[in-house]
């Protein structure tokens, strides 16, 4: 028989009655502790006292030359049950349950070493934990340092699972470059079992390299994975199968003077091809040693100087580069790559296609490089889900990715060429044609054989507008109903500098991004109908310290006998230089759920960071002392995304994310899960 208890919702659709219709007033029953997990994979704790490479500096929780590494005999660790240790590096919970019985996700990061989620369960209200299951692992790497720089942290994580007439739908953030808040959410159905809540779902990540992932080898009509390629810098071949890569346009004759640099020395005199293969972590590829393929050339300046290949003079669609492979005998073609870029180089790629060899044809969205350069990993175009199907059967074949002029409302000369990094006020500057390139890896071309089944690509959500993830959702409701967290990158270049965040009180860089909560609706769990923003909750253009602009997912949503609704979440401002929401846990009350009162803000939060002091009053944030108590060393650098379950007619058990303020690049201090105690003042429950 299958354990329902493993799909109760994790949201608590619980009664609260508060008295006379009155705010609920949360007092601390218990004091804040870090919880611990009988068993999973390795933790911090374990890596124990080491010198960190090269500093001299001694500290703790080393994943590779700690007490007890992260791998033993070249395999990450998994502890057994009767290990016990604290619940850290996991963070991101979603609980499920109520009472003592809760069923726990998480998102397990040992940061640049691996990124999976992780089930456990606890019979205490959430103090204790036991893991049940691991998936979604990004890699198997061992590292083979204690510093963090590969890169290869940035998996599927930030869980939430709902519960709808005995289905349940486990929902991912897709956390790579290039697609984090601008994907859909991944949608996992759940089929869970007794003791393996996560059953049938994929070990490793479904966004890996064919042979590593969910993509059979069957189906790979050719692949360039560019360490394996064996051929030349200027057309690497493919590892597997047969087809061409070509660079295009670093063999130029375009003359004339940069945006940046007139006059008779600034005058190029043409270009040659100076493509190479080169070291890049942090794509699809989990080897820390993968190399790429560079594209770029050599520009002749009159000065004396030389530029890269790509020229501000070249029309657009015409550098970049093209790969071509036969389809013949394929069907539901798919191509995959990862895409690379330096911070100085163009931002702006667009993919075409070709079914004759010679006539060009747009595909997919223009796709905008990470500011300050980067991977864009796992870039997919799906030509059966586009409904094209010249594609099908077809010898001739061949796709090109190229760059176009930045058609933005923000560009900064319209109808140019834009670089991929930003300026000190976080709008986008002009590509200069002095330095950097391009870099592809992982191209794969896809097809299925005559009679064989389509090519299955994990499910998004379609609908929701720059998910970050669900903030909530709204318990025993059909159509199904969400609070959902629209973050933009970068976005507040374009409201007056008033109304944007400057550096943080510690001198770090401002955080630009913007962040609306919205409701939304679904009949399916895919397809959402977005209802609008919610009001009340956060101010998208408010650089008060004492205000909340920024909100994280995963919070949690209580209904009140009076009709109203209360709501737990994470939330933080300029002070931070981050919008991950992060710097409080905090309350608020609706009637609608549109519509919001915040009860407890960031002056008189739920839990707070370590308190900082308003340089233009002199007041200290947070002015009062918060619910559950002073601040911890465990979360006195980051505190969010709440889970209050109930556990008792007048008390519920918070669950929550803490990080030490002190953690550092050699992973010593990091993630970890806190509980305490609440009790609602004049409320009981049900």
């Amino acid at each position: 028989m299958k354990n329902t208890r493993l799909l109760i919702l994790g949201v608590c659709a619980a009664v609260l009655v508060p008295a006379m219709n009155a705010q609920v007033t949360w007092t601390a029953t218990t004091p804040a502790t870090q919880t611990t997990i009988a068993g999973g994979p390795w933790t911090l704790a374990q890596g124990g006292p080491y010198t960190e490479n090269g500093s001299g500096t001694t500290t703790a929780g080393g994943p590779f030359d700690g007490t007890i590494p992260y791998c033993s005999s070249g395999v990450p660790i998994l502890n057994s049950p009767a290990t016990v240790n604290p619940t850290s590096p996991y963070y991101f919970p979603f609980v499920a349950g109520s009472g003592l019985n809760l069923e726990g996700y998480f998102d397990y990061r040992p940061r640049n070493v691996n990124e999976a989620i992780v089930a456990a369960v606890s019979a205490d209200g959430g103090q204790t934990w036991t893991f049940e299951n691991q998936i979604e692992n990004l890699n198997q790497i061992c590292p083979a340092t204690d510093k963090n720089g590969n890169g290869n942290d940035d998996g599927i994580g930030h869980p939430y699972v709902i519960n709808f007439g005995g289905a349940g739908f486990l929902y991912a953030l897709d956390r790579r470059n290039g697609h984090v808040d601008s994907d859909g959410l991944l949608v996992h159905t759940l089929t869970p079992k007794a003791g393996s809540p996560l059953n049938g779902l994929p070990e490793n990540t479904e966004f890996g390299p064919p042979g590593t992932s969910a993509i059979p080898l069957s189906d790979l009509i050719a692949q360039w994975e560019m360490e394996l390629a064996g051929g030349t810098s200027n057309s690497p071949a493919p590892n597997i199968g047969t087809g061409t890569a070509t660079a295009l346009g670093m063999t130029n004759s375009y003359k004339g003077p940069s945006p940046t640099c007139t006059g008779a020395a600034c005058e190029y005199t043409g270009s040659t091809n100076k493509d190479d293969l080169t070291g890049t972590n942090g794509g699809t590829d989990p080897n820390l040693s993968a190399e790429a393929w560079r594209v770029r050339g050599t520009t002749k300046l009159t000065g004396g100087s030389s530029g890269p290949g790509w020229n501000t003079q070249a029309p657009e669609r015409t550098q970049g580069v093209q790969f071509s492979a036969s389809t013949v005998g394929r069907y539901n073609i798919v191509v995959q790559f990862d895409w690379y870029t330096t911070a100085e180089i163009v931002r702006d790629l667009q993919t075409q296609y070709t079914t004759d060899g010679s006539t060009w044809t747009n595909v997919g969205p223009v796709y905008v490089a990470p500011a300050g350069g980067g991977y864009f990993p796992g870039i997919t175009i799906n030509f059966a889900a586009l409904g094209i199907t010249a594609v099908n059967n077809n010898p001739n074949f061949a796709v090109r990715m190229v760059s176009v002029y930045d058609r933005s409302a923000n560009a900064p000369t319209p109808y140019t060429y834009t670089a991929a990094t930003l300026g000190s006020n976080g709008a986008p500057v002009q590509y200069n044609d002095t330095s950097g390139n391009w870099r592809f890896d992982e191209v794969n071309v896809l097809g299925t054989a005559i009679g064989g089944s389509p090519l299955k690509l994990p499910t998004e959500t379609i609908g929701l507008t720059n998910p970050d993830g669900i903030l909530a959702y709204v318990p025993n409701t059909y159509p199904f109903k969400i609070l959902y967290v629209d973050k933009t990158l970068n976005a507040d270049y374009a409201f007056p500098v008033a109304e944007q965040c400057g550096p943080t009180l510690s001198g770090a860089a401002a955080n630009h991004d913007t962040e609306y909560i919205h409701l939304a609706t679904s009949t399916d769990s895919i397809h959402w109908t977005d209802l609008g923003a919610v009001s009340g909750l956060n101010d998208p253009t408010t650089t008060s310290y004492h205000n909340i602009r920024y909100m994280a997912p995963n919070g949690s949503l209580l209904k009140l006998s009076s009709g109203k609704w209360g709501l737990f979440f994470g939330g933080g401002n300029c002070l931070d230089g981050d919008s991950d929401g992060f710097h409080a846990i905090m309350y608020a009350e609706s009637s609608d759920l549109i519509h919001w009162t915040v009860i407890n803000g960031i002056d008189n939060p739920i839990a707070s960071v370590s308190p900082v002091t308003d340089p233009s009053s002199g007041a200290t944030i947070p002015l009062n002392t918060p619910v559950i108590g002073a601040t911890q060393p465990w979360f006195s650098g980051r505190v969010y995304n709440p889970n209050a379950m109930i556990a008792s007619p007048t008390t519920i058990n918070l669950i929550f994310d803490g990080y030490d303020a002190a953690y550092s690049a050699d992973i010593s201090d990091y993630r970890t899960i806190g509980h305490a105690g609440l009790t609602a003042a004049g409320a009981t429950l049900p």
